[in-house]
C-alpha cells in the first residue's frame, strides 16, 4: 500500500462566480467589538526550561483543560495554563507512544481524545486519553476502509488528511485519492466500532499531481462543519447567502445554517503578473512551473472577481467564527460569529491577527525569530466577544 504525499490543495472554494455577481456597497456592522486580543503571556523560549525549551516546533494544540500541547521533534511538550512545564509525552522510538521521527500531527478531538501521527506516515497513529496517558498505537493502514480506498485509487494517489479519534474504537476521517485520472474525490467518514460511515463525498477536476482535500471544522458534542463545494452559495433575488454544513456524528442528521453576505471584490492590484522570485541555482523547469502557476492564478482571479464569502473559519466549541475579507485600516478583518446551535448570528468583531487556535476564550500562536528560540504567544479574547 502507498501512502503517497502529492501536492495537497485545500480547496477553499475558488470557483467561478460569473458575471452575475453584483458587488454592493460593503457595510460594517454596528457595535462591532474591537480590541479582541490582549496579550496575557509569552513562554516555551526560556533556555532555562531545559527538556521544554522550544527547538523546532511543528503543531500546537490547546487542551479542553486549558494546557498547551506542542509538537516539537519527537516529543509532545505539554504546558499548564500559565505557560508552565507539565508533563513530557513521547520520545524517540519504535514502541507504543514513541515517535520515529518529527511530530507532524496533533489533534484534540472534542471529548479531549488525542491524536498524534509522524511527518511522513499517516498510516501510524498515537491515541492518547484527555490525562496524557498513552492508549493504543494503531496501523490505520489496515484499517478495512482505508484498505479499500487506497485500492481504489488510480496509480497509488491516496492521502489520509487527518484522524481524529474519539477513543480506540471511534475516529472520524478525511481522505483523499484520485478516483480518476483527472479527478480527485475527499470525503469525510465516521468509523465506530469497526463499522464506518461516509459524512459526505466531494469531487473535482484535476492535474495527475493534485489531490484536493476539503475544509472542515470540529465543534463541541462530537459535531463536524464544512462546506459543500456544490452548496456553499446562493443568490435570491439581489441578495447573496453563504451556507454551511453542520453533522452531527451522534445523530448522524445534517443542518444547515445560511447567512446574507456581501460579495467583496478582488482588486485590480491583485490581477497584475509578478515575476516569480527564484534563487539564481533554479531549475529551468522549475522556473517555467513557477510562471505558469503564477499565469494560472491571475486568470483565476479575472474569472472569479470577487472573493468567496470567507477567508478564514474558527470554531470554539458551539461558536462559529467566520473571517470575512472586509478590511477595516487599523483595525482588523471583520469577523461574524454565529451559534452552531441554533444557526442564528450574534455578533461581529475585528480580529487584528490570525491566530493559530482559538479555545475557551484564548488564543494563542507560534512565534519564531531567528535571533531567538521559538516561543508560544496567548491572548485573552474580549468576553464580549463570548456574549459576557
Amino acid at each position: 500500500m502507498k501512502f503517497f504525499h502529492y501536492s495537497i490543495a485545500v480547496l477553499l472554494l475558488f470557483f467561478n462566480c460569473g458575471d452575475d455577481v453584483d458587488v454592493q456597497p460593503l457595510e460594517i456592522p454596528e457595535n462591532i467589538i474591537e480590541n479582541v486580543f490582549e496579550p496575557e503571556m509569552t513562554f516555551g523560549n526560556d533556555e532555562k526550561l531545559g527538556d521544554f525549551l522550544l527547538v523546532n516546533p511543528m503543531w500546537m494544540a490547546a487542551a479542553n483543560n486549558g494546557d498547551i500541547i506542542v509538537a516539537d521533534g519527537q516529543y509532545l511538550k505539554i504546558f499548564n495554563n500559565n505557560g508552565e512545564p507539565k508533563k513530557l509525552v513521547g520520545g524517540p522510538g519504535q514502541g507504543p507512544g514513541e515517535f520515529p521521527e518529527q511530530i507532524y500531527n496533533v489533534l484534540i478531538a472534542d471529548n479531549g481524545y488525542i491524536t498524534v501521527t509522524g511527518y511522513s506516515d499517516f498510516r501510524m497513529l498515537n491515541i492518547f486519553a484527555p490525562d496524557y496517558s498513552f492508549v493504543e498505537m494503531t496501523r490505520f493502514e489496515n484499517n478495512p476502509l482505508i484498505k479499500k480506498l487506497s485500492a481504489e485509487a488510480i496509480d497509488g494517489r491516496f492521502y489520509v488528511e487527518s484522524v481524529y479519534s474519539y477513543g480506540p474504537d471511534e475516529f472520524f476521517v478525511n481522505a483523499g485519492w484520485a478516483s480518476k485520472i483527472d479527478e480527485s474525490t475527499s470525503a469525510f467518514y465516521h468509523i465506530r466500532n469497526g463499522e464506518a460511515s461516509l459524512i459526505k463525498e466531494f469531487k473535482a477536476k484535476v492535474d495527475k499531481t493534485t489531490l484536493r482535500i476539503f475544509p472542515y471544522y470540529l465543534l463541541s458534542n462530537k459535531r463536524i462543519m464544512y462546506i459543500d463545494p456544490e452548496l456553499f452559495k446562493e443568490k435570491r433575488g439581489d441578495d447573496w447567502y453563504y451556507i454551511l454544513h453542520i453533522h452531527d456524528l451522534n445523530t448522524y442528521e445534517t443542518t444547515q445554517i445560511e447567512r446574507q453576505y456581501v460579495p467583496v471584490r478582488i482588486p485590480d492590484s491583485l490581477m497584475v503578473y509578478k515575476e516569480p522570485k527564484l534563487p539564481p541555482a533554479a531549475s529551468e523547469s522549475l522556473k517555467k512551473a513557477m510562471i505558469k502557476g503564477e499565469k494560472e492564478r491571475i486568470e483565476e482571479l479575472k474569472k472569479k472577481k470577487v472573493y468567496d464569502f470567507y477567508k478564514k473559519i474558527y470554531t470554539d466549541n458551539n461558536l462559529i467564527f467566520v473571517v470575512t475579507y472586509i478590511k477595516v485600516p487599523d483595525k482588523g478583518y471583520v469577523v461574524e460569529i454565529i451559534d452552531a446551535g441554533t444557526g442564528e448570528y450574534l455578533r461581529s468583531a475585528f480580529f487584528d491577527f490570525f491566530p493559530q487556535v482559538l479555545k475557551n476564550g484564548y488564543a494563542y500562536r507560534l512565534m519564531f525569530d531567528r535571533n531567538i528560540f521559538p516561543y508560544v504567544e496567548k491572548y485573552i479574547i474580549n468576553p464580549a466577544v463570548y456574549g459576557k
